[in-house]
C-alpha cells in the first residue's frame, strides 16, 4: 500500500475516534471528562430522562442518587479537577451490571457532545 494511501487512512481513522478514559471497577465506572460540573450535571440529567431513571436524591452539587423501575440504586459523583475538567464515577453498586452502567455513561456521553455544539 502506498505510503500516502497508509496516511490518508491512518488521519481519517484518527479523526473519526474518540477517545474515553472509562475504566470500570467493582461495581463504578470512573471516568474524566473535559466538561465543567454544571455542564456533566446538566448531561447526566438528560440521560437520567432518557433511561427512565426516578431520582431519589441530589445533593446540589456533586452526588446524584436514582433508581430504575426495580429498586436498583445508581449513585454519580461528580469532583472537579479543574474549573474545566472533572471525573465522574457511576456507581451500580457492587453486584451491579457493568453494562448498565456503560450504557448510562454512553448517554452522559451523548449529551455532553450535544452540549458541547449548542455552545
Amino acid at each position: 500500500m502506498p505510503v500516502a494511501t497508509i496516511s490518508a487512512a491512518a488521519g481519517a481513522a484518527a479523526a473519526t475516534t474518540e477517545v474515553t478514559s472509562a475504566v470500570y471497577k467493582m461495581g463504578k465506572l470512573r471516568a474524566a471528562e473535559m466538561a465543567t460540573d454544571e455542564r456533566i450535571r446538566a448531561a447526566i440529567y438528560t440521560a437520567i430522562v432518557e433511561l427512565s431513571y426516578a431520582i431519589k436524591q441530589d445533593t446540589g452539587n456533586s452526588k446524584i442518587v436514582v433508581v430504575d423501575d426495580r429498586g436498583n440504586k445508581v449513585v454519580f459523583t461528580i469532583t472537579s479537577i479543574t474549573k474545566t475538567a472533572c471525573t465522574l464515577q457511576i456507581d451500580v453498586g457492587l453486584f451491579g451490571q457493568q453494562h448498565v452502567a456503560r450504557l448510562i455513561y454512553e448517554r452522559i456521553s451523548v449529551a455532553l457532545a450535544e452540549l458541547r455544539k449548542s455552545g
